[in-house]
């Protein structure tokens, strides 16, 4: 039994079986000297904390007004020290610390921002005193603005991981925060801001004001949000895509499950380089509008070309005939078997095939001897003078690394296979090519068909195709004249034209 400890009575009601009233006098208790205190100095009644019935508690002081009286002790008021209490005290302050703390501090910035004005303060009344609202005055920017920094980072950075640690906050809780990140992102670090935009890039209720603020920040800042956040609204996205960079708009396009407006505002924004982002993005369907676009600049470009080849949902196979060339072998299968199809319908059509004319003999060796020569130059040229193309596009043909461009151009031109399958050994970057490139691209000549070679070689020199011609068959009248159209706005004087001569080609 320590002493100067004395014993409760048996008799009186307590929760536990012995509770020790020590004697004020520490320093004779420190020593072990203390006595027994005298019967008529024991009180026979204890309240529920274990203290004598008697004892008068000091009167609580008020509160002083100012900014002191927010601290996470003054707070809790001031209650009988029980060890009960004590508990309590301890997990209570460390809950509340955090707020308490960014309370203190917006207190006395907005102190020091309304000195020497006479105005009322916003209060109100929590648990039987007096506290003051958390101001969010002009007065904070300004404070922080004339200290070094630190203790606004740090203010800024506690806020956002005490924000981002509750799924939900009421509306003064979130426009508490709305403001503190208005006043302090302005001042933060970058570092401390990539951390910002970092905590709130995994929170689903992040403020409205604070992702535009986020998203509108330098590209190291605003693509930790753009890449990781799912509460961006469709609204947030158009109006960045409206004012962004193009690293930017790339981190956009990146996105997965854009809605068609931001893919539109893209499209229209985006320069050709950075479409390759929007066409590797595999969650998007385009519209056939943004298909035509898309391929209108994939003319030159051929990552992008081969990233809309890859895309066999909302582009067509026919949609790829003018980026033949810019293709790989996969989407050049496509466009190959796409040219199938348009010339079985051509001839289900029953539309004639323009008969290919021979080549002179003397140009054929000369084309020959320049495939032994291993001359380029005169190899295009011979092949100018047979198909009609131009011969720099007929250079890039074969030095083409694929050679199925040069296949199908020979196919066309109506050389026999011989002829074809020397032109295809000597071409290519390299001197001559290997044994499997050649059979291939001789299958190839063999297999397409000579009216899909002409499809794809009238694309190659500027001729609108044979679907879209006007037709050769002109319907006669009883009296035997051509029907003239109403909209060519002739005059009845004029004499009828001739009817063409039609000739007709078997395919």
């Amino acid at each position: 039994m320590p002493a100067g400890a004395i014993p409760r009575p048996a008799c009186e009601p307590s929760a536990a079986s012995a509770i020790w009233v020590r004697r004020p006098d520490r320093a004779r208790r420190r020593h072990g000297t203390a006595e027994r205190l005298p019967r008529k100095n024991r009180s026979s009644v204890f309240d529920a904390h274990g203290w004598p019935a008697d004892r008068k508690l000091p009167p609580r002081p008020r509160h002083p007004p100012g900014p002191e009286r927010f601290t996470a002790n003054n707070a809790l008021g001031r209650l009988p020290r029980s060890s009960t209490f004590a508990s309590f005290h301890h997990h209570s302050v460390a809950r509340v610390n955090k707020w308490f703390t960014i309370w203190t501090a917006f207190s006395a910035c907005s102190a020091a921002g309304r000195h020497g004005q006479n105005r009322r303060r916003n209060t109100h009344v929590r648990d039987g005193f007096e506290m003051a609202s958390p101001p969010f005055s002009s007065g904070i920017f300004g404070l922080v603005k004339g200290s070094d920094g630190a203790r606004s980072r740090s203010l800024l950075r506690e806020a956002t991981e005490l924000y981002v640690s509750e799924p939900v906050h009421t509306r003064s809780e979130t426009a508490m925060y709305e403001e503190l990140a208005a006043q302090l992102l302005k001042v933060t670090g970058l570092q401390d801001r990539i951390r910002i935009a970092t905590l709130l890039a995994d929170y689903s209720e992040v403020p409205a004001s604070v992702m535009r603020s986020l998203l509108h920040d330098i590209f190291p800042v605003s693509s930790v949000m753009i890449e990781k956040s799912k509460s961006i609204s469709e609204g947030q996205l158009l109006a960045l895509a409206a004012t962004a960079s193009p690293s930017h708009l790339e981190m956009i396009a990146a996105r997965k499950n854009l809605q068609p407006a931001v893919v539109e505002a893209l499209l229209g924004r985006m320069r050709a380089d950075g479409l390759t982002a929007l066409a590797a993005n595999p969650s998007l369907h385009f519209s056939p509008s943004a298909v035509r676009h898309l391929v209108e600049n994939a003319h030159g470009n051929p990552r992008l070309a081969r990233l809309l080849a890859a895309r066999m949902d909302d582009v067509q196979d026919t949609d790829l005939i003018d980026l033949f060339l810019d293709l790989d072998g996969r989407g050049r299968r496509r466009v190959i078997q796409a040219l199938e199809i348009a010339a079985l319908r051509e001839f289900a059509a029953r539309r004639p095939l323009p008969r290919v004319p021979m080549p002179d003999a003397d140009k054929v060796a000369t084309l020959a001897r320049a495939c032994l020569q291993r001359n380029t130059e005169a190899m295009a040229r011979m092949l100018s003078d047979i198909t009609g193309l131009d011969a720099p596009f007929l250079v890039r043909l074969l030095a083409d690394q694929g050679g199925e461009p040069l296949s199908i151009c020979l196919k066309a031109a109506g050389v026999d296979t011989g002829i074809a399958t020397r032109v295809i050994l000597f071409s290519g970057v390299d001197d001559t090519r290997s044994y499997f490139d050649v059979k291939r691209l001789v299958d190839l000549y063999e297999m397409v068909s000579l009216r899909s070679a002409l499809l794809l070689v009238d694309r190659w020199r500027g001729v609108v195709p044979a679907a879209r011609r006007a037709p050769v068959h002109v319907p006669q009248a009883q009296a035997g004249t051509p029907v003239r159209a109403t909209a060519s706005g002739g005059s009845h004087g004029e004499k009828p034209a001739e009817t063409p001569q039609i000739r007709r080609d078997r395919a």
